[in-house]
């Protein structure tokens, strides 16, 4: 994230994602479904996540939670999200 913690989505967990702080905090779980399994950093500082299944949703480290956002028409195994310079993903 820009602040430097790790996100890092949930595929198979009882929680949505962890943030780890590398200065040795203790992680943060975000409790929820998981199965996330794509995860890009937006210019915005929210993180864009997706699921095998075409859904996503944006996390904002501000308040730790995950908004739902605009899903992919048909889903994709083993999609990988890159930001682009434009600010698209």
């Amino acid at each position: 994230m820009l602040d430097d913690r790790v996100f890092v989505p949930c595929g198979n967990s009882n929680n949505q994602a962890v943030v780890y702080d590398p200065t040795g905090s203790t992680p943060i779980a975000i409790p929820g479904e998981a199965g996330w399994t794509n995860a890009a950093l937006l210019v915005s500082g929210e993180v864009l996540v997706t699921n095998d299944s075409g859904d996503a949703a944006l996390f904002d480290p501000r308040s730790m939670s995950f908004v739902a956002t605009q899903s992919s028409p048909m889903a994709r195994a083993g999609a990988v999200a890159h930001p682009l310079t434009d600010g698209r993903v």
